[in-house]
């Protein structure tokens, strides 16, 4: 019965995840990119392996999920990584206490940044897997710009919104009354039923503002409590009565969206 309109406000647990993952992208392909050019190798100790058969039909180095954990020796001192990708490699899991031998991309004045030197090396990833690493950064860091100037674009109307109604709240009438442009007060209420109840002392007959469904006393107020239950009113909005017994709805102390108009 009642028309609202939808809120586009992003929370802020949503907001701070994708930014999260976007920034994770930026890192693991911008990571992949230095370790390429300036990455220092060493020979790394793989104490962990598992290979995970996901597709038989899929593209190259698509097939499976590995992930390992390594160790290994930069500026004298001891590191470890771990790393989960895919790939086509079907190297049989270590059993434990067993290890294996691998090459390690680190660098020199950072070495907890590091990976198997096979993904860090543009000659074994392929032409794709090089554009890949170089359009995903620039991609992901154009999204995070857009998500974070929707989200400041939004609270500023939000804040502007605020404001408005404090200033509206410090010169306005009382509590239960509210005028409309132009035009004289009308009195409030947060739910519909409470206005039905109210506009029935005024008229006895109305007309739906969208169609040409009639409604009576009864109708009215039987529906209203129905509607309340159905779809309660957002915090900020309310109902108004006007004085020939019309009722209205308005989102945030917006403008009145007429629900039922009097019949003569």
């Amino acid at each position: 019965m009642t028309r609202k309109k939808a809120k586009n406000n992003l929370p802020l647990p949503i907001l701070m995840i994708i930014c999260a993952v976007l920034i994770f992208a930026i890192y693991i392909n911008l990571s992949t990119i230095v370790l390429a050019f300036w990455g220092e190798t060493s020979l790394g100790t793989v104490d962990s392996y598992h290979s995970r058969l996901d597709s038989s039909f899929t593209d190259v180095n698509r097939s499976r999920t590995i992930s390992k954990s390594y160790s290994f020796l930069a500026n004298g001192k001891k590191y470890r990584g771990y790393v989960i990708y895919s790939s086509d490699e079907q190297w049989p899991s270590l059993k434990e206490g067993e290890t294996r031998l691998e090459s390690i991309t680190y660098l020199s004045f950072f070495p907890r940044i590091n990976k198997p030197s096979a993904l860090a090396d543009f000659y074994e990833m392929g032409d794709y897997a090089i554009i890949y690493h170089f359009l995903t950064p620039i991609a992901s860091g154009f999204l995070l710009f857009l998500v974070i100037r929707t989200y400041r674009k939004e609270k500023k109307k939000a804040d502007k919104k605020k404001i408005r109604a404090a200033v509206k709240d410090a010169t306005a009438a009382p509590e239960d009354y509210v005028s409309a442009k132009g035009g004289p007060q009308m009195k409030k209420f947060a739910a519909l039923s409470e206005a039905a109840r109210y506009a029935v002392s005024i008229t006895g007959r109305w007309r739906f503002a969208d169609s040409s469904d009639e409604y009576d006393r009864d109708r009215l107020l039987v529906e209203s409590e129905f509607s309340d239950e159905e779809n309660p009113a957002d915090e900020g909005s309310y109902y108004v009565v006007a004085d020939n017994g019309a009722i209205g709805f308005s989102e945030d102390g917006a403008e009145v969206d007429w629900l039922f108009l009097p019949l003569a």
